[in-house]
């Protein structure tokens, strides 16, 4: 089992380099710290062989073919976008949500966040510009749980790109009693929204789903909580293109998960609704290989 605090962005840099980063945006804006960052990257990637075993399994699946020195590339590639993905978020949190996006197929998540007298559980994944998901939920005046572990670092923190309207966000503690699950039912019951991360296992029940040919565990929190509450899921990916220059919105079709919340759920009851995110996660890394922050340390 991983941990979120055990993750890359938590356990590499400084919080002397963070800020430097933010005065070297204010001075030169965020294309040049995102070309900036690869260089920074670079010493990781040469000299960081627990960063690079991290980094492994998901390139693994994704470039089976890669040996070698392509696929040390595909690792300094992935681990550079996610210090553009993180430059993003940082950008945002100092200038509101004045960031060139588009979204597509919004529809469902729009009706399902217009509608305030029921909740539902959204599920994100650490991809792409991941932290931006809260900035555009902030305009819908909707209270949103966070059901994740806390950050190590204050400066990375998962509401860092939505610093004004930050308590609009709650952290739900995964590390908490039931790992934070009875708290996200009742959230869900109060019509609020669930936010939960599908793509990484830190620590609570998880399955396998096919990904890439091969298999990769995914966690069970998010279908819980829709089987327990009755409610639908909508996944939401985030992409930047990448010369960092605009976000893609891109919304799932509504999941429906299928539970009774009298009885106890059985994993294997589970199992095609995590599929059917799992295809979706896989749909997007195949456009954006690279952003795909899917990190397993030793």
């Amino acid at each position: 089992a991983m941990s979120e605090r055990q993750n890359l962005s938590a356990t590499r840099g400084s919080s002397a380099g963070i800020r430097f980063f933010r005065v070297f945006m204010r001075l030169f804006g965020l294309k040049h710290a995102c070309n900036f960052v690869w260089f920074v990257v670079l010493f990781y990637a040469l000299f960081d062989r627990r960063a690079n075993r991290a980094a492994l399994p998901y390139v693994q699946l994704r470039f089976p073919e890669a040996r070698g020195f392509m696929r040390w590339l595909h690792c300094y590639r992935l681990m550079a976008s996610q210090g553009e993905a993180l430059l993003i978020a940082g950008w945002i949190g100092a200038h509101g949500w004045k960031f060139p996006h588009r979204a597509e197929n919004r529809d469902g998540m729009a009706a399902l966040l217009a509608d305030r007298s029921r909740g539902f559980v959204m599920v994100t994944s650490h991809f792409g510009c991941w932290q931006a998901a809260l900035a555009g939920l902030a305009g819908f005046g909707r209270t949103v749980n966070l059901l994740a572990q806390p950050d190590a670092k204050a400066e990375l923190d998962k509401r860092m790109a939505v610093p004004d309207c930050a308590d609009q966000f709650k952290l739900i503690p995964a590390d908490g009693f039931m790992g934070g699950l009875l708290e996200c039912i009742e959230a869900v019951r109060r019509g609020e929204v669930v936010c939960v991360m599908g793509d990484r296992v830190a620590g609570g029940a998880s399955r396998p789903a096919k990904f890439f040919g091969g298999a990769m565990e995914f966690p069970l929190s998010p279908w819980l909580v829709a089987a327990r509450s009755g409610c639908p899921v909508v996944p939401l990916f985030i992409a930047f293109e990448p010369d960092c220059s605009e976000l893609l919105f891109r919304f799932g079709d509504v999941i429906r998960v299928s539970g009774d919340p009298d009885r106890r759920v059985r994993p294997e009851e589970l199992a095609a609704p995590m599929a059917e995110y799992a295809r979706g996660l896989e749909n997007m890394a195949r456009h954006y290989p690279y952003q795909v922050f899917r990190f397993e340390p030793d």
